[in-house]
């Protein structure tokens, strides 16, 4: 539990990809892939498709093609997602607050890994205690 930091936009289909990579292209000899419905060369990760695909502001201009579906699905995949970034940043800022770090990430995550090797530590004694307990 106290080291799942990591965010991720992702929605994962069958094989493991993000759902978002069904709306691209890629031609061959680009170095790019583009967005299946305006054509438009996206260079840079597939967050930056979706916010293509939903219409807001996030590296590329608005797909003026993008069917109403799938603007609304990207639309609210990209709402999740800062709802969710939201609530661990609140998460993680109170934690650090709570044990008197201030909201420093560094710090904060230097502090969870001490009490995750500090916790370990105990149970590994714990475990040492009961196996002496019944050796005896």
């Amino acid at each position: 539990m106290w080291l799942v930091i990591g965010l991720a936009m992702s929605e994962k289909g069958e094989d493991g990809r993000d759902k978002a990579w069904k709306y691209t292209k890629k031609l061959e000899g680009e170095r790019y892939f583009r967005c299946v419905f305006c054509n438009q060369v996206c260079s840079g990760t597939i967050s930056r498709l979706k916010h293509h695909l939903a219409g807001v502001a996030g590296g590329m201009k608005a797909c003026n093609k993008v069917p109403a579906d799938v603007k609304k699905e990207y639309k609210l995949v990209l709402k999740v997602f800062k709802d969710d970034k939201n609530k661990r940043s609140i998460m993680l800022r109170e934690i650090g607050e709570g044990i008197g770090v201030g909201s420093s990430s560094w710090t904060l995550m230097i502090v969870m890994i001490f009490m995750w090797v500090w916790m370990d530590m105990m149970i590994m004694n714990w475990k040492n205690e009961v196996q002496l307990l019944f050796s005896n």
